[in-house]
């Protein structure tokens, strides 16, 4: 695992969490009239900014219809979309724990959502973020998650037996 630790005061972790995360960059192009030149924040927390083969509506669609097939669902309070980093986290430790206790086959739905999603979310957040100057811990953490989903795939792989040539290059199943 890796080291998390910081020298940095909460507020100095927040305001670079929000640089990286949260706030967009806006540029004023043509002060006389007022044109800008504005982007969203250089890393996304969300997996369909990493997909550009897929739309938003395709990859949120089919994540509602996964958490809906295991009995899951959003917070309605919760303004996220299906696709943020944090409710893709939990879902798979939801499969984990399905998976422990009481459905075996919740682990070819893991290893599905893993290549279907996890895995791309992660591997996009990691070099996003490594992209960035100065993430810390922020790019600690995503080089951890991108490699502990990759050693998941891998135990799951060999676990339930998914031969070579089974899983592409490309995250999908055959």
């Amino acid at each position: 695992s890796p080291d998390l630790t910081v020298e940095d005061d909460q507020d100095t972790l927040a305001a670079r969490y929000n640089d990286l995360f949260v706030v967009g960059y806006s540029e004023v192009i043509d002060g006389t009239d007022g044109t800008i030149d504005s982007q969203g924040p250089p890393v996304s927390l969300y997996e369909s900014a990493y997909r550009s083969e897929v739309s938003w509506n395709d990859v949120n669609l089919d994540l509602a219809r996964a958490y809906e097939f295991f009995g899951v669902e959003i917070d309605q309070d919760d303004r996220r979309h299906h696709d943020h980093v944090r409710l893709e986290l939990e879902f798979a430790g939801y499969l984990c724990r399905v998976a422990a206790a009481v459905d075996d086959d919740a682990e070819r739905a893991r290893l599905d959502f893993h290549d279907r999603h996890l895995t791309v979310l992660l591997s996009g957040l990691r070099d996003a973020l490594d992209e960035e100057p100065g993430t810390s811990v922020y790019g600690r953490l995503a080089s951890f998650l991108a490699a502990f989903a990759s050693a998941d795939v891998d135990d799951l792989a060999e676990r339930l037996q998914v031969g070579a040539g089974s899983r592409h290059d490309d995250g999908e199943t055959s």
